[in-house]
């Protein structure tokens, strides 16, 4: 399986990126524009940076030339951001797993057109949205979900329906129920076993899992 990791410019854990470096293993590292800072603080080499580049420091940008990291520069009037340009380059380069740091932040607007990219994208990979609360991906039509040491899993509807929806091994179990995106319904449940399971029958979920600050 070949396996990416974004670091692109919203809020990223400095400690995470070390762990996520630590624990894991990757085919392919990208730095997306202000990204790149987050990388050179933690003195890691990727094998790409992209973006317009409006936001990250031009030292550091000097730097990953001089390292002659592979460079793609977009313009900064384009109607993609650097983020999905980024996950256009994992389509081309067949990538089965994307995991993202860096996807939510402080600017709400690019935090929501990363989530709603999920739905879009998750027909190419598998794609994971990291942050130092909460680990985001799209739910499929089965699948097992480990305990881990996130305290709360919720369950968000994009699609305005999502029908059938059973989930067993949760403080809040469900049984073929719909979950509307107009509800909160599935906010803030529980594993109370070593995994759940979840099944859907249609539409689109996002599985948050979380922990308060």
């Amino acid at each position: 399986m070949k396996r990416a990791l974004i670091i692109t410019g919203g809020r990223v854990s400095i400690s995470q990126l070390k762990e996520v470096m630590a624990h894991d293993d990757f085919d392919l590292i990208v730095g997306v524009d202000h990204g790149i800072d987050y990388i050179a603080e933690c003195d890691i080499i990727p094998d790409i940076i992209l973006g317009d580049f409006d936001s990250c420091l031009p030292d550091t940008l000097m730097y990953f030339e001089k390292k002659q990291v592979e460079k793609i520069i977009f313009p900064d009037k384009k109607d993609m951001t650097d983020t999905q340009l980024a996950f256009e380059l994992m389509v081309e380069r067949l990538m089965d797993e994307v995991v993202v740091l860096g996807a939510m932040g402080s600017r709400q607007d690019h935090t929501l057109a990363n989530l709603f990219l999920i739905t879009y994208y998750s027909k190419n990979f598998n794609l994971i949205y990291l942050d130092a609360t909460n680990r985001i991906k799209l739910a499929k039509s089965y699948q097992s979900i480990k305990k881990g040491h996130y305290k709360y899993i919720s369950l968000q509807p994009l699609s305005e329906n999502v029908n059938g929806v059973s989930f067993s091994g949760v403080k809040y179990p469900l049984n073929k129920a719909t979950l509307k995106s107009s509800s909160s319904y599935g906010i803030s449940n529980e594993i109370t076993s070593e995994s759940a399971l979840l099944w859907v029958d249609r539409g689109d979920l996002l599985i948050i899992e979380s922990n308060d600050d």
